[in-house]
């Protein structure tokens, strides 16, 4: 198994850093010898803090050396975005990204969307762990809109979302048992599915009913060639896009127009 542990270092996370690299400590001890992962930092930039590695002692160093950014930012889609690329792209085998954070993520220019994609085009199961903080009581609200967004796409991809408590050893450890104590079920799709741009969509009944089910919620039907991203068709093919999605992208450039109408009608 293959595993990335993201540690959010956003200032919003300064007083449960902590518990974020106990709980990564954690689940490297519990790692099995032909395991691999890599430690990675995110705030307002992202961090290699390791490489894709089995190597305890050098994993164990790498979470030492997180420390909180005083720049705001907790741009999370780009770490995911920049691990898919850097490791897990072209590895087969199990895949998890495991993010500790306390939800509340920003994206420059890159949509919960477009990381969903990328998730699930690397066949790569999800696990976002929530840390509660100060912030993130303040907000009044049962589960803000980030945390939200990080649900759906633990739901999407197969992983597990885990919210509610700081210490997360229980937590930490039924995400790694999850990934490995598992019946695999798979299939070979006909031709027909390869030549579609459209996504797949996967649904799973057993009859036993002592088992669990934990599956993404599809895939996109992906040749061995590398495809060439579309280009826009219209001048308004980016705003149908968005509307389109399932999941709230501002990633949009706008130009508002502030004006004043007044007619005998209308008023």
């Amino acid at each position: 198994m293959n595993v990335a542990i993201l540690l959010d270092t956003s200032y919003s996370t300064r007083e449960v850093l902590d518990n974020i690299q106990k709980a990564a400590r954690d689940f490297i001890k519990i790692l099995r010898p032909e395991d691999k992962a890599v430690i990675v930092s995110f705030n307002n930039r992202t961090v290699f803090l390791s490489g894709l590695e089995s190597e305890r002692k050098w994993l164990l160093s790498a979470i030492e050396r997180a420390s909180i950014s005083n720049v705001d930012g907790s741009d999370m889609y780009e770490a995911v975005r920049r691990v898919t690329q850097q490791f897990f792209g072209a590895l087969k085998g199990r895949k998890a990204i495991i993010a500790l954070t306390d939800g509340m993520v920003t994206g420059r220019g890159i949509t919960a969307q477009q990381t969903l994609d990328t998730l699930q085009k690397a066949d790569t199961f999800f696990y976002p762990i929530i840390f509660t903080t100060e912030d993130l009581r303040k907000t009044r609200k049962k589960k803000p809109v980030t945390v939200e967004l990080l649900q759906i796409m633990a739901d999407e991809t197969g992983g597990r979302f885990y919210q509610g408590q700081n210490f997360l050893d229980v937590p930490i450890s039924r995400a790694l048992n999850l990934e490995r104590g598992y019946y695999l079920l798979a299939y070979a799709p006909d031709e027909e599915t390869f030549r579609s741009k459209n996504f797949n969509k996967i649904e799973i009944k057993v009859k036993r009913p002592d088992l669990k089910i934990f599956s993404r919620a599809g895939f996109f039907g992906r040749p061995d060639v590398a495809a060439k991203p579309p280009k826009r068709s219209g001048e308004y093919s980016e705003l149908y896009e968005a509307i389109a999605a399932p999941l709230p992208n501002s990633g949009l450039n706008l130009r508002l127009t502030a004006f004043f109408g007044n007619s005998a009608t209308d008023g």
